[in-house]
């Protein structure tokens, strides 16, 4: 465990070490790798490694190999969606994603998911283009995205501050 926390996590850590039979996520882990993988096993697998901050691509890998096309609209298919490291979501998803955009930023539970998501997104592009060394593809994705927070309005990302931080993201990752 790394940093201060409360006495009660103490006390449950040190139990858990103490008897393993007891850890929530060993108790889940046996159960995946007897084969459990109905949907709400993995959310609440999912769920119980995020909230201890531990590695989750192993069941993000199992949930997309399990169900392999997304219905974005069924919640744990979007939350996993989320959980989805942006390259390895599969194009329909995404695409689908970008079309319904505002079904997902209205609702309360997927608002900041969907908005975390579509970052995630462009970060991703930049990178890309900072890798290829590709400035005018770098501006067509900032300007994609600028368009794309106007005309669904969202305004928790303020558009003069996105080309800031992505010019300054591409030129600092172009330099190393």
């Amino acid at each position: 465990m790394v940093g201060a926390i409360d006495k009660q996590t103490l006390l449950n850590h040190a139990n858990y070490v103490l008897h393993p039979d007891t850890d929530p996520i060993a108790i889940k882990q046996k159960e995946f790798e007897k084969g459990k993988r109905d949907k709400n096993f993995m959310l609440d697998f999912a769920i119980t490694l995020v909230e201890q901050e531990k590695a989750y691509g192993f069941l993000t890998e199992a949930y997309q190999k399990e169900y392999p096309t997304l219905d974005l609209k069924n919640s744990t298919d979007f939350t996993f969606f989320y959980l989805i490291e942006v390259q390895d979501n599969d194009e329909a998803s995404m695409k689908s994603f970008l079309e319904n955009f505002k079904t997902y930023y209205k609702k309360d539970e997927t608002k900041g998911m969907a908005l975390e998501k579509l970052i995630k997104l462009y970060v991703y592009k930049i990178e890309q283009d900072a890798e290829d060394k590709n400035e005018k593809q770098r501006d067509i994705h900032i300007e994609e995205l600028i368009k794309f927070v106007e005309k669904n309005n969202i305004k928790e990302i303020e558009k003069d501050k996105i080309k800031q931080a992505f010019i300054a993201f591409y030129e600092e990752s172009a330099n190393k």
